[in-house]
């Protein structure tokens, strides 16, 4: 997740114009996910960013941008792996 973020996520999170926490460190990043403590959550400032241009047209809806437009998760093989 870090590094699809990192890499893809919120490159074009700015391309679009949306502001957003900077990502933390990985090693925090990391310790607060095996804490079942995370502290860095993507969407936790943008969401309302995005809604305002859905209510203005520019995006479908809040989950078409998270899916196609500035993909929240990384493809499934990327995160689990080839299907056997």
């Amino acid at each position: 997740m870090y590094d699809h973020w990192r890499d893809f996520t919120i490159p074009c999170l700015t391309d679009n114009g949306y502001n957003h926490e900077p990502l933390p460190a990985r090693e925090v990043y990391v310790e607060g996910q095996l804490a079942g403590t995370p502290s860095y959550f993507l969407n936790r400032d943008v969401d309302e960013q995005i809604l305002s241009d859905v209510r203005s047209g520019r995006w479908t809806s809040l989950q078409d941008f998270w899916t196609t437009v500035c993909p929240y998760d990384p493809p499934d093989e990327l995160l689990y792996g080839p299907e056997e």
